[in-house]
């Protein structure tokens, strides 16, 4: 499969602040409009949708799963090949009518996961920009002595790199 039959895309929230993340979160929903457009768009390509979150997971309050799991972590189970009938139900008491509730209404488990449960990854609890940034940094210095560099050298290049990814964003 050549680079160009996937499509992937990643919406980024800095929610920490707004509390926990959960199926009922309007950015969670977003997110699923998101996918649902993407693939409407983009036929003939695989498309998949990364939702990263500095907010933690939490459990529904209004509308919760029967099971009494939170609906972020009955997805992955969906996705792995779980059974799908709560995320079902629970879509379905969340979504206006449109294309997706009718997606969801109509098709199959299989069908269901396939288009819309195991291309939605749910990325929650990351930090911030800044920690992600130390990070990185620390991992490409960690490499200087397979690159034969230096920590130094190594430092710089992280800032060359980042440069050039940011001019690009913002470029395109």
């Amino acid at each position: 499969r050549s680079l160009d039959a996937i499509l992937e895309a990643t919406q980024v929230k800095d929610t920490r602040e707004s509390g926990r993340v959960t199926l009922n979160s309007p950015d969670v929903l977003d997110a699923m409009r998101s996918l649902h457009r993407l693939r409407a768009n983009n036929p003939g390509r695989e498309v998949r949708l990364t939702f990263l979150t500095t907010s933690e997971i939490g459990k529904e309050q209004k509308d919760p799963l029967p099971s009494g799991v939170s609906g972020i972590d009955a997805w992955a189970q969906a996705s792995g090949g779980g059974p799908c009938s709560e995320i079902r139900a629970a879509l379905l008491n969340r979504l206006e009518q449109g294309e997706l509730r009718h997606l969801v209404e109509s098709s199959t488990d299989e069908q269901l996961r396939a288009a819309l449960i195991a291309p939605l990854i749910f990325v929650c609890g990351a930090g911030s920009w800044c920690d992600i940034e130390r990070d990185n940094r620390r991992a490409l210095i960690d490499l200087a002595d397979e690159l034969q560099s230096t920590p130094e050298m190594a430092s710089r290049a992280y800032g060359s790199v980042f440069g050039h990814i940011i001019r690009t964003i913002l470029s395109s």
